[in-house]
């Protein structure tokens, strides 16, 4: 039977006397979204249909069921951030549902304060080349007609690094969006990477019975340029420190931000180390400029109470 135009319509099944009694008669039949509005965006819409049973001799019956139609045109996640390059990489799903798009173009907006990575961009497996504005720091993907699914990637660089200057996570927030002759208007969507920063950390070992604790100092995670360092300790009340104790290593940097020793212990003399017993106040001074991390080891001791 013909369905209705836009809004639906009436379908009316005459089922013939031979096919009923005993048996059961199943009907199945097809429906389609028109409205550009619910399947050519981002959107979860529930559309309910009902079935009204008449028959001779007996009561009318209805019968409704639901259907959960997702629409997703545009999706966008970090894959992740590299603390020895200072990128970070981007993924931009298009056209989830595989429909028919034609003149598709994927615009993605970088913050403030980060810079794309040329020749960084693949669709699919293969490269693609992005119309880049510097002045806007706006990328723009022309990927025309397609049918199915397709995956951007692309890494931005973090290029004012006075964000690292503090102990802080950074949150770096980047938006897409994307149009097409389907799609009314556009889509947007944004995804968020967050940085763990860490100036200057710290942390103690303890064994039950020792009277003493180590402690470890990571300085420099992001590998910035600072002009002498000093690091002041103010020991709590209890605790002294074993002077001798004082070691500094570099420190090598993994892709993930973690710090490993490199072997060898640095030369250290009186210049590096100041200690006041009384006030327990530890200063480390580092004499010099330095461009890369390091980790601080030292004891203290547990004074008798």
């Amino acid at each position: 039977p013909p369905a209705g135009a836009n809004q639906g319509g009436l379908l009316k099944y005459n089922i013939p006397d031979n096919l009923t009694g005993n048996k059961t008669v199943t009907i199945e039949f097809k429906t389609k979204v028109l409205d550009n509005n619910l399947y050519a965006t981002n959107k979860t819409t529930n559309f309910t249909n009902e079935a009204v049973l008449n028959y001779t001799g007996g009561p009318e019956s209805k019968s409704r069921a639901t259907q959960e139609v997702k629409s997703e045109v545009i999706s966008k996640r970090s894959l992740g951030y590299n603390y020895n390059t200072r990128e970070i990489e981007w993924e931009v799903k298009i056209n989830q549902n595989k429909m028919p798009l034609t003149n598709v173009v994927v615009t993605d907006i970088i913050p403030m304060g980060h810079k794309y990575v040329v020749d960084s961009s693949i669709i699919g497996t293969d490269p693609i080349v992005p119309s880049y504005n510097e002045n806007s720091n706006t990328l723009t993907y022309s990927v025309g007609d397609i049918t199915d699914e397709k995956i951007i990637r692309f890494k931005t660089k973090v290029d004012d690094i006075t964000i690292f200057e503090d102990n802080n996570t950074i949150k770096v927030t980047n938006t897409a969006k994307i149009t097409a002759n389907q799609i009314p208007g556009e889509v947007q969507v944004t995804a968020d990477r967050n940085i763990n920063n860490t100036v200057v950390g710290k942390k103690g070992t303890y064994q039950s019975g020792n009277n003493f604790i180590d402690w470890e100092v990571t300085v420099n995670q992001n590998g910035l340029e600072i002009q002498n360092p000093v690091l002041e300790d103010v020991l709590q009340e209890g605790l002294s420190l074993d002077t001798a104790s004082v070691k500094l290593f570099k420190a090598e940097r993994a892709s993930d931000g973690s710090l490993t020793k490199v072997k060898g212990v640095l030369p250290l003399d009186e210049n590096n180390i100041k200690y006041n017993g009384p006030s327990r106040n530890f200063e480390f001074h580092f004499n010099n400029t330095i461009d890369s991390p390091y980790i601080l080891e030292f004891r203290t001791d547990i004074e008798d109470t």
